[in-house]
């Protein structure tokens, strides 16, 4: 895991806590766990691996 990748985490992390904080607050977990799950799959479509484009090789 290279170090872009580590703080993409972080970020997102950070980002997760403090949504926490404003949607537990409002008592609104329903919005948060859509939100939580939109991220993981973002966070998952960035760290993934990416195969590399036949197309692209000059």
């Amino acid at each position: 895991m290279t170090a872009s990748q580590r703080w993409v985490i972080v970020a997102f992390v950070a980002v997760i806590l403090m949504l926490a904080t404003t949607f537990f607050l409002q008592g609104d977990v329903r919005t948060f766990a859509y939100v939580v799950i939109s991220m993981g799959v973002a966070l998952y479509a960035i760290l993934s691996p990416k195969k590399p484009d036949p197309q692209q090789k000059r």
